[in-house]
Parts: structure tokens; C-alpha cells; sequence
């Protein structure tokens, strides 16, 4: 595992150099090896899963100006991958969840807490990641200008979301992480900024009202995570 970890630090750098097609092989091959030495259902799999479709959906975006339908097949492994993201992480979460209550030991629960953690963050980052790929799709398929783009499929990613926030950060060693929260408030950002474009073509007042609630959530939120209200206790 350890040099697993490697392999993916290094495809991370390779990634962050504009080098993708090198970085999603090596990304490929750490989760071949992942698969052989952990248990299926394991979150570290999950992960790696996300790095593939992220790394993945760059390499999409630059295929997309000379091939769409090879782009758009792409997009259709990318889902695939992001699928199976969510689901490994809901499935970790989930049986976390059931654990919850039961008595461990003191290094068990600790554990325990560290995986629903890194869960909730590998789920919130997938849902974010499908949304966008949603939003990238219906723009390769349709010949509409952006801004005429009704993008129903990514905001309903976008409230699985926030529902999988509010179903899974329930204790506040969670709810409070810094790292948590950040994705949280991204989900509510990208999910205003869609209903906010649709808003320009005039919405039902039940539309009018959720946008407002995602705005003064948007505002707690940010009030909250404000470093000069941390450096105030």
C-alpha cells in the first residue's frame, strides 16, 4: 500500500503539471492494485475512483474540441467511475452509520469517525464532480447558447448533495470539520449559481423561494466559517 500511496502522490503532481494522460494511467493502475489488496467496498477505492473522473473529465475537455463523440463517450466512463464513487462512499457511511450507538472500543469509534469522515468528504466531492458532468454533457449535446440550458440533471445531483450533508454530518466532529463544511458550501454555491441562471428566465415562486433558502444558508455558512469569527474565541 505504501507504494500505492506513492504511485498516486506522483500522478496527483503529474496531474497538477498538465500531464493527464500519464497521471490517469497511473491513477488506473493504483486502483488495480487497490482492488487486489482491499476489500471492494473500500473508501480508499472510492477515492481513487474520483481521482480517475477528475483527471478523466480534463482529458474529456480538451477531446471535446476536436472529437464530441468520442468526448461524449468519455463522459459515459467518467459517470461509470463517479457511480461507483458514490456508491462505495453512501455504502461506508451507511454501514458507519449503523455501527453508530453500538459499543467499541475507544480506538475503534475514533476509527470509525475517521472513515464516516473521509466518506462524507469522497461522497460530497463525487456528487459535486456528477453534477458538473451532467452541466458538460447537456452543453457538448445541445446547440443552445449556455445560459438557455435548463440543467435539471445537475441540480438534482446537486440536492443529493446537500441531502447526503445533512443525512451523514451528524455529529460535530464532522459537522465541524473545516474540510467538510468547505465542500458542503461549495455544493450550495454551484447549486445557486444554477438555479440563480435559470432565474434570468423566470421561475415557479416555489424555485424563487428554494434560491433564497440556498442564499441565506450560503450566508450562514460563510458567516460561520469566517476566520475572524474563529479568531474572536
Amino acid at each position: 500500500m505504501e507504494t500505492v500511496i506513492s504511485a498516486e502522490r506522483l500522478a496527483l503532481t503529474l496531474q497538477s503539471t498538465g500531464s493527464l494522460r500519464e497521471a490517469q494511467e497511473l491513477f488506473e493502475r493504483c486502483l488495480d492494485a487497490r482492488k487486489s489488496l482491499l476489500p471492494p467496498n473500500h473508501i480508499q477505492i472510492s477515492a481513487n475512483m474520483l481521482h480517475i473522473a477528475r483527471v478523466a473529465m480534463l482529458n474529456s475537455n480538451q477531446l471535446r474540441k476536436r472529437h464530441v463523440s468520442e468526448a461524449i463517450g468519455e463522459l459515459d466512463r467518467i459517470k461509470e467511475l463517479l457511480d461507483n464513487s458514490i456508491r462505495i462512499a453512501r455504502h461506508v457511511l451507511s454501514k458507519s452509520m449503523k455501527q453508530k450507538g453500538e459499543k467499541h472500543n475507544y480506538g475503534a469509534d475514533r476509527e470509525t469517525i475517521r472513515d464516516r469522515h473521509a466518506a462524507l468528504v469522497i461522497l460530497l466531492q463525487s456528487l459535486q464532480a456528477l453534477g458538473l458532468l451532467e452541466i458538460t454533457k447537456q452543453e457538448i449535446q445541445e446547440t443552445e447558447p449556455k445560459e438557455n440550458l435548463p440543467f435539471h440533471e445537475a441540480e438534482s445531483v446537486l440536492f443529493e448533495c446537500i441531502a447526503a450533508y445533512k443525512e451523514f454530518a451528524t455529529e460535530e466532529s464532522i459537522s465541524d470539520s473545516p474540510e467538510v463544511k468547505a465542500e458542503y458550501l461549495s455544493c450550495l454555491k454551484h447549486l445557486s449559481n444554477l438555479m440563480g441562471d435559470a432565474d434570468i428566465r423566470g421561475t415557479h415562486k416555489s424555485r424563487e423561494a428554494t434560491l433564497q433558502e440556498l442564499k441565506e444558508e450560503i450566508k450562514h455558512l460563510e458567516l460561520e466559517t469566517s476566520p475572524n469569527r474563529r479568531y474572536k474565541h
